[in-house]
């Protein structure tokens, strides 16, 4: 109940500019329909949980995607940009035909083998990943074409391939929207096997300092900012020295223990702890923190304060957690909105 009531600020604030359900004007819902570009990579995943229990299917960013789809609903269309190996494309257009408000034409297919994502997680909380196959990184050109239709633009570093830090500076150079990043896979390297393992970009800050919004886990701070992990002090720390990089607002998610978030405005600076949404009912993790930046991109598109964004993310990253795959995203958009 309490996640229906949260997220029913998003229809409200809606509805509030003119609305989507519950308006006559198909032409006005269109207009006001919010436009929203996510970067990322369509994995197929295979995910083996402690118990042993496997499963498989499409992932990545995906979880952005229908995360932000079932947020807005009949009030947004998200653009996936990135390439799409021909191995899943049949999938995918099944998965995504139940999403019309799902666009691809910004996710040519190409030849190459997609990408795989083997992940294995055991009981302490760990987990390895084996990554195949070999995506060429987009273009300034794969992306100019669509940025003049959109209100925000999502960045989901699914494999840590999608773009160079080139293109995403040329991208800041003239795109004057929202623009909320996950870290994710930036912090991985790739060895000539698939095995993933952590690696410090030596231009993080760079990265970081082009964004309006960051979001990572709570290893990848660590990792970044050479503390370890656990240490809340250092965390708090680490919050406020990106926010002196240069986004307004950064999400440090804990997992069951939730989101440290920090943001900066002209008048104060503020640091607090939100909560995890029922994480004793967690029973796979995969896509939560992408189902979560999904939340961020909506309430930055939005104008909701940084709070309220990090609250119904934090809430829909918690329903995340409590299925596998893909299927329970409509049950998002169901119980939110109904």
């Amino acid at each position: 109940p309490q996640l229906i009531d949260l997220l029913s600020l998003s229809n409200g604030f809606r509805a509030s500019r003119g609305g989507t359900r519950g308006t006559d004007s198909g032409k006005f819902r269109k207009i006001n329909m919010k436009q929203i570009g996510i970067i990322g990579s369509i994995n197929r995943d295979t995910v083996i949980d402690p118990d042993g229990n496997v499963t498989c299917g499409l992932g990545g960013v995906l979880y952005t995607t229908l995360g932000l789809a079932s947020l807005g609903r009949d009030g947004v269309e998200t653009w996936l940009i990135g390439r799409l190996g021909e191995d899943i494309v049949s999938a995918v257009r099944a998965l995504l035909s139940d999403w019309p408000g799902v666009r691809l034409e910004g996710m040519p297919v190409v030849s190459a083998e997609n990408y795989h994502s083997r992940i294995q997680y055991f009981p302490d909380g760990s987990k390895t990943e084996l990554l195949t196959g070999r995506m060429r990184p987009l273009g300034w050109e794969d992306i100019e074409p669509f940025l003049g239709k959109w209100d925000g633009l999502l960045i989901n570093f699914i494999t840590g391939f999608e773009i160079a830090y080139p293109t995403l500076a040329r991208i800041k150079e003239n795109f004057h929207r929202p623009l909320v990043m996950d870290v994710h896979s930036l912090t991985l390297g790739r060895r000539e096997s698939g095995e993933r393992f952590w690696k410090k970009p030596e231009d993080w800050r760079e990265w970081l300092r082009l964004v309006d919004v960051v979001q990572m886990n709570e290893a990848e701070a660590a990792l970044l900012g050479d503390f370890r992990v656990g240490d809340r002090r250092a965390l708090k720390a680490f919050a406020l020295s990106l926010l002196d990089l240069g986004p307004g607002s950064v999400a440090l998610t804990l997992g069951r223990e939730g989101v440290l978030a920090a943001s900066r405005s002209e008048e104060e600076t503020k640091v607090w702890r939100q909560a995890a949404e029922l994480p004793e009912r967690a029973v796979d993790p995969t896509g939560c923190g992408d189902a979560f930046l999904a939340a961020l991109g909506w309430g930055e598109v939005n104008d909701w304060e940084f709070s309220q964004s990090v609250e119904i993310a934090s809430q829909v990253a918690g329903f995340k957690s409590r299925f596998r795959g893909m299927d329970g995203f409509k049950e998002i958009e169901e119980r939110a909105f109904d």
